[in-house]
């Protein structure tokens, strides 16, 4: 082969070579700005979305904030509402049951006082009662008109029932009921000559069955001196004791609804007797 032809097929080969590199460099030169154009748009939009999610965001917590702030003050509205009329509840409450116990003394107080004398007294005794020097300056004492005046003296406290509850209004009415009868019990007995031994008495018996628990009943039922006097303790004590639960928001621990209407019935039929 002549030195021509192998110099024509060397600069073939070599533009072929060049050739090659230069498409191969054109396409890498295309691909990289084609890359950096995507690049470059991809990171515009996602600016541009970053800034419309932050704007959404900022938007949305506004919203959030707003509404939080408007729950917050209608909250605020409620709550203090509600605990002025607690406050207020609470006071009338109290007042009631300040109001209950005053008239609770005021039966103490004013409790005849042959009924007391009575404690002093053992079952035999009751039958000359009547004639014994300790009692009958007592007995003279009391009258029906004593009686009326002593179970009226507590007759404002009727105001205080809706707010002490049922149980410890029933107590109560218990304590007035059990002082009332034994007054009637003795001055009807001092009328007749013959004072009744009251342990016996049928109406006491049902007023007490349905106040004390089955242990305080079997204490009671062996007790036959210083009977008026635990009487009154024991229900003074559980007017004392539902009185704190009523205070405190406890449920009643002393007697359901039914028991309640039992003893106020029981008490009213008593009430309507010595009134009579």
């Amino acid at each position: 082969m002549s030195d021509a032809m192998q110099n024509l097929i060397v600069s073939i080969l070599a533009s072929g070579v060049m050739s090659s590199a230069v498409v191969r460099l054109a396409k890498e030169l295309i691909s990289n700005r084609l890359r950096a154009a995507i690049e470059h748009e991809y990171a515009a939009k996602l600016a541009i979305l970053k800034a419309e999610l932050s704007a959404s965001q900022a938007i949305a917590l506004e919203g959030v904030r707003a509404d939080l702030a408007r729950e917050q003050a209608s909250a605020a509205v409620a709550t203090g509402s509600l605990t002025r009329s607690h406050a207020a509840a609470q006071d009338r409450r109290l007042g009631a049951i300040t109001e209950l116990w005053a008239a609770v003394l005021r039966l103490r107080s004013r409790t005849p006082t042959v009924l007391s004398m009575a404690d002093f007294l053992v079952p035999a005794d009751y039958p000359s009662a009547v004639t014994q020097p300790n009692m009958k300056p007592y007995l003279d004492k009391l009258s029906h008109a004593e009686l009326a005046s002593f179970l009226s003296s507590v007759d404002n406290i009727e105001e205080s029932r809706p707010f002490v509850g049922e149980s410890l209004w029933s107590l109560f009415f218990a304590y007035r009921a059990f002082l009332g009868r034994l007054a009637l019990l003795f001055l009807r007995g001092y009328e007749k000559g013959q004072m009744p031994y009251w342990h016996e008495d049928q109406g006491i018996k049902n007023l007490l069955s349905a106040v004390l628990s089955a242990e305080e009943l079997k204490e009671y039922n062996g007790i036959h001196v210083g009977a008026v006097r635990w009487t009154k303790g024991v229900l003074e004590q559980k007017i004392l004791v539902e009185a704190s639960k009523v205070i405190s928001g406890e449920a009643s621990g002393v007697f359901t609804l039914e028991q309640a209407r039992r003893i106020l019935s029981i008490g009213g039929k008593l009430a309507t007797e010595a009134g009579a």
